[in-house]
């Protein structure tokens, strides 16, 4: 569904910059799938009481469970200005995490709660930025900086008795932070609107400094 999705917002808007000119201000959008990887969970807040069986847990943090990787899906547009300045809009990034990650214990006000890094999923807006970008023959080389707000959740349980309690998205448990992010890309041109890329995404400052980063394979579709 989500690559259905961003694979329909990126045929949408080709037809609009196919009559793009190859200089002034063009549109241009882009999909792309990467491994996003954060050195260090947030911590995650519980920002309303939760109702268990045998009490109510208060709001309060949930310590950081380290380092996460996740698969996520994004879409992007923008406009470039001459051929050579990129002003990057408003897109969407949406992942969930994968590989191998441990279960983390903690205590919210006496009350063990498990914390399961596994379940997590992440979701980023990102905003307008600025970039450059060069040409040489079929190929184009960018960079460009844009602040972005991420937001990062997952389901943990807490302990009552001999039962459980849900602690996660339903109950107003998530970290929320903006941030920026740096990003790098080389594409190779398919035809005169349409290129394939690979793409390097340092966190310049997502949650903490140098927090992680992201590697990817974009599909762009403009000037």
């Amino acid at each position: 569904m989500r690559l259905a999705f961003f694979a329909a917002c990126a045929l949408t808007a080709l037809a609009v910059t196919r009559s793009a000119a190859a200089s002034g201000i063009a549109l241009e959008t882009s999909v792309d799938a990467r491994d996003v990887w954060l050195r260090a969970m947030p911590p995650i807040t519980l920002h309303a009481p939760v109702d268990t069986p045998l009490r109510t847990l208060p709001p309060g943090d949930l310590p950081s469970t380290g380092s996460q990787q996740f698969l996520a899906f994004t879409w992007d547009t923008g406009v470039t200005v001459n051929d050579r300045w990129q002003v990057p809009l408003f897109g969407f990034q949406m992942g969930g995490a994968v590989g191998t990650s441990s279960e983390g214990v903690a205590s919210l006000d006496g009350t063990l709660v498990h914390l399961r890094p596994w379940s997590s999923d992440i979701l980023s807006f990102l905003l307008p930025g600025i970039g450059a970008r060069a040409k040489e023959r079929r190929w184009m080389f960018s960079a460009q900086v844009r602040p972005v707000v991420t937001l990062v959740w997952m389901n943990d349980l807490a302990a009552v008795g001999a039962s459980s309690a849900d602690v996660g998205p339903g109950q107003e448990a998530f970290a929320l932070g903006l941030g920026a992010r740096a990003e790098l890309e080389v594409c190779r041109r398919i035809d005169p609107v349409q290129r394939a890329c690979l793409l390097v995404s340092p966190a310049l400052y997502e949650f903490s400094a140098m927090n992680g980063g992201s590697i990817g394979l974009r599909w762009e579709v403009g000037p």
